[in-house]
């Protein structure tokens, strides 16, 4: 199973997985090998890309019904697995590494600004942060702010917009992660794994 032409490049990447005890996963097929032990697989060997089942990678996509507004939805990931050969514990204890997608990106949170400012505030807040402290007069005129016209005329705002940008798309990975985690337990799950 290769998306790869080039031979060398194949017979590299099966040295690989053997080196490392791994099999790619395929379609309905968990590599083949027997499982041991009647629910586990002695050790985990299998590699699963969702980049196509719900993985953030459909976050760049307004279709992907993947987001309410600028929260993560899991639900589609949640319905993949629900339907899939990894909803069987025996075939789920056999996955060791999971690709969540290639340069995985997820909407800043300014794709809505209403959310954004809401978030934005709750943030700040909750880290005992006052509206002087992030540049603002008063909470009701301190609105997410992270273009480049706020770096220079409210450096504040725009140093502790960028703060909760990057803590609130952490944030919301994690909770696909976490998807994952709760349907493959021994997996670990990354992005940007080369796939074949």
């Amino acid at each position: 199973m290769s998306d790869v032409a080039d031979p060398n490049y194949n017979n590299s990447a099966a040295r690989f997985r053997k080196l490392y005890g791994m099999k790619l996963q395929g379609g309905d097929s968990y590599g083949g090998q027997p499982l041991q032990n009647g629910s586990r697989c002695d050790r985990a060997f299998a590699y699963a890309d969702f980049r196509g089942n719900g993985g953030p990678q459909c976050t760049n996509s307004a279709l992907g019904n993947c987001w309410d507004g600028i929260h993560a939805n899991s639900s589609k990931l949640r319905a993949f697995f629900e339907g899939s050969i990894y909803a069987d514990p025996k075939v789920a204890a056999c996955v060791a590494v999971v690709s969540m997608g290639d340069e995985v990106t997820l909407p800043p949170p300014d794709n809505n600004p209403e959310q954004a400012t809401a978030a934005f505030r709750l943030w700040a807040q909750n880290r005992s942060l006052g509206p002087h402290d992030v540049g603002c007069s008063d909470w009701s005129s301190c609105d997410f702010c992270d273009n480049a016209t706020c770096a220079s005329t409210n450096p504040a705002r725009f140093y502790h917009s960028t703060l909760f940008k990057q803590d609130f798309s952490i944030a919301q990975m994690k909770v696909f992660t976490d998807e994952v985690k709760r349907w493959l337990p021994h997996a670990g799950v990354g992005a940007n794994f080369e796939r074949e």
